[in-house]
């Protein structure tokens, strides 16, 4: 049977595309997959992603297509199998070299970017706590003297006193010295009228927050996804 070489590049262009929309976007951590299907808060506590049927749905196309151009002789599982297990997890992880040269050419506080972040709380009888575990990575130069504070979801803000939350220190990154890795504990106390049960109920890891970056008269916000 003759090939089809026009069905099966048109499957690769597709996968590659996928790939790309897939790609968290730099100061985001959100891919363009998620600003075109966003995450739908149905109620404080449950959320409708939606975000990967899109990519889903494209590569099934495009398997599909391979399989009908009769490219390969193996079968339609060898197919799934290379191209599932193989071509696109290879795809997807290269597509995040493109990044490199934006962070680089950017330069100064847009030359780093968040490579994790999470926060939690802790209640005690004597002092509340909020502990933030931080990773930054720097593709450019030197940067001194950054100082940190997180911009925490609007759900919090009305429940605890310290908005935002700022870092009690300034810190030095620069890409020779690797990932830079901070900890920090932070004491807080609740709003008149509410406490840790409030704080419970209000499913705030479910909500975007902000990492600020700030220099001199810099400042850089790096959103983060929520759960």
């Amino acid at each position: 049977m003759e090939k089809d070489v026009g069905r099966y590049i048109r499957a690769v262009v597709v996968v590659i595309i996928t790939a790309f929309c897939a790609m968290i976007l730099p100061h985001q951590d959100k891919a363009i997959f998620h600003l075109i299907m966003p995450t739908i808060k149905l109620s404080p506590g449950s959320r409708l992603y939606l975000n990967g049927i899109l990519p889903l749905a494209l590569l099934l196309w495009s398997y599909r297509e391979i399989v009908k151009s009769r490219y390969f002789k193996c079968g339609k599982l060898g197919i799934f199998i290379i191209m599932f297990c193989i071509v696109v997890p290879f795809t997807f992880n290269a597509m995040n070299v493109i990044k490199i040269p934006y962070y680089v050419l950017s330069g100064g506080l847009k030359s780093i970017d968040v490579i994790e972040s999470h926060y939690s709380f802790g209640n005690g009888p004597k002092e509340n706590t909020i502990t933030v575990d931080l990773t930054l990575k720097d593709y450019g130069k030197k940067v001194q003297d950054l100082n940190i504070s997180i911009d925490l979801p609007e759900s919090l803000k009305k429940i605890i006193d310290k908005e935002p939350i700022v870092l009690p220190q300034k810190y030095t990154i620069h890409k020779e010295q690797g990932d830079l890795h901070i900890e920090e504990t932070i004491q807080f106390n609740y709003r008149k009228g509410f406490s840790e049960e409030d704080l419970n109920e209000s499913d705030y890891f479910f909500d975007d927050y902000k990492i600020i970056l700030s220099k001199e008269d810099e400042q850089l916000a790096i959103v983060q996804r929520g759960k």
